[in-house]
């Protein structure tokens, strides 16, 4: 908007500081304060009215949602404004698309001049564009050599063990000794264990997720609020504060309670696409006991097996018993459960998929129930005949006595011999040879004939002592 009588020019001025330079405690030359000292002096240099001053305060030059920014586009394209007014171009942005979109074409479009002092970007000045075009890409290959710098340092953290996440997971707590290892948070400990419990004692991950939130306790997004995390969960609804089967499950698969850091399970698309997508599996970065586990592993694994054979909870949360044990006896294939009228009925699941792999077969839920509880109710009443029961302690009894006989036996032999019927070989000579068994240098020639004389020997013992035995038995 320019003055028409003075020709002055209404100039918008633009800072920008991100965290990386916020770091340079060498260098203050980037702080705001003196990015504005020097662009309102220059301003009084050259007679121009500021309009106003826009800044971005730890901002990255490649962030597109900068609000300030973004403000100043919008209130250039209203033309409130002549000159875009910036320390340096990099200031402005260090993406070229966006120094492109903007600089090179927005801009003229919308009448607005772009300077930047320090490295005399000047849209008015003809022969510029190539200067500034190959500041653009000077500051986009810092952004990316920036990046992979970045990327190489996490990922060495990550391989070393050491946690580099901004949460940490629930039930722990940053040490305050070490912001890279985790401590025990007990009272989130506690919680999570009760549900490693619940789980592991035949509970539904909705049944677990429902009673702990009838007993109002927080869930992990909550917990962290309560701490005085500063937490904005990602997909933020009127139910993130709940506990949900999702959040149940994702807890029970997590390693980290057994004491192994897991992490590299999302990225970033790149450093100028800020969308995040999952890692397969096998690419995540696991080290193993890095910190103190809160689930034993033989908890943690009746866990996994359980979950391995996870079938969806019916509306009232209770796991069909049958469940995963339905199997086809054509394919092999488990049975899936799917509703006609208002009835449920049980279906080969390969059938399902593809028909030519499997004849499948199909029943009626409720008739296969009455059929398995008519087999379990005959069983029942055959173990609970007395001539059944009395069968089987008999068996057990006459089992008992024939050990007690060679019990017997096997002390009258050792009377007549004047000696304990066992084998003692050298415990220390023993170990040797098996050492011998299992080391790297079995080429040697000297200890192959040391293991070969000791079994040769004992050998020879086993066979005079069993020799005896059968001696004496006729």
């Amino acid at each position: 908007m320019l003055n028409a009588k003075t020709l002055i020019l209404v100039v918008a001025i633009y800072c920008r500081l991100s965290v990386e330079d916020k770091n340079k405690t060498i260098d203050e030359s980037e702080s705001i304060q003196n990015q504005k000292s020097l662009l309102l002096n220059y301003c009084m240099e050259k007679g121009w009215t500021v309009y106003k001053i826009y800044c971005d305060e730890d901002y990255s030059g490649a962030d597109n949602d900068r609000p300030e920014f973004n403000l100043m586009l919008k209130d250039a394209e209203q033309k409130k404004f002549d000159v875009v007014l910036c320390k340096t171009q990099s200031r402005f942005s260090r993406d070229m698309e966006i120094v492109e979109k903007y600089i090179h074409n927005k801009f003229l479009e919308w009448n607005i001049r772009f300077v930047s002092v320090v490295d005399n970007a000047d849209t008015e000045i003809k022969g510029n564009k190539k200067a500034r075009q190959i500041n653009g890409l000077i500051n986009e290959w810092f952004l990316e050599d920036l990046s992979d710098n970045i990327k190489t340092v996490l990922g060495n953290k990550r391989r070393e063990g050491k946690y580099i996440g901004s949460y940490e997971p629930y039930g722990y707590a940053k040490s305050k000794e070490n912001k890279n290892k985790l401590v025990i948070d007990e009272k989130a400990a506690a919680i999570v264990r009760r549900i490693f419990g619940m789980y592991i004692s035949g509970m539904g991950s909705t049944i677990i997720a429902n009673k702990l939130n009838e007993e109002k306790i927080p869930n992990p997004s909550s917990y962290k609020k309560e701490k005085g995390v500063a937490y904005s969960p990602p997909k933020a609804s009127t139910t993130y504060n709940k506990w949900s089967d999702t959040t149940i499950r994702d807890l029970i698969r997590n390693e980290m309670y057994i004491g192994n850091m897991v992490q590299g399970k999302i990225r970033r698309i790149s450093y100028k696409n800020q969308k995040l997508v999952r890692v397969p599996k096998d690419e995540w970065i696991i080290v193993e006991n890095t910190h103190e586990p809160i689930i034993e592993l033989s908890i943690f694994r009746q866990a996994q097996d359980r979950m391995g054979r996870y079938s969806k909870p019916c509306k009232d949360g209770i796991i069909n018993p049958l469940a995963y044990k339905m199997k086809c006896s054509f394919c092999g294939g488990t049975f899936h459960k799917h509703k006609s009228k208002n009835i449920d009925y049980i279906r080969c699941r390969t059938n399902i998929t593809d028909h030519s792999l499997c004849v499948g077969q199909s029943m009626r839920l409720d008739k296969l129930m009455e059929i398995v509880l008519e087999k379990i109710n005959n069983l029942i009443s055959t173990y609970k005949e007395d001539t059944i029961i009395d069968n089987e302690i008999d068996f057990v009894n006459e089992r008992e006595s024939s050990f007690k006989k060679l019990e017997n036996e096997k002390t009258e032999i050792e009377e007549k011999l004047g000696e304990p019927l066992q084998w003692n070989p050298d415990p220390d000579r023993m170990d040797k040879t098996i050492g011998l068994y299992h080391s790297t240098d079995l080429k040697d020639p000297q200890k192959i004939d040391a293991a070969i004389d000791w079994l040769v020997e004992h050998t020879i013992k086993f066979y005079e002592i069993f020799r005896k035995i059968i001696h004496q038995k006729n």
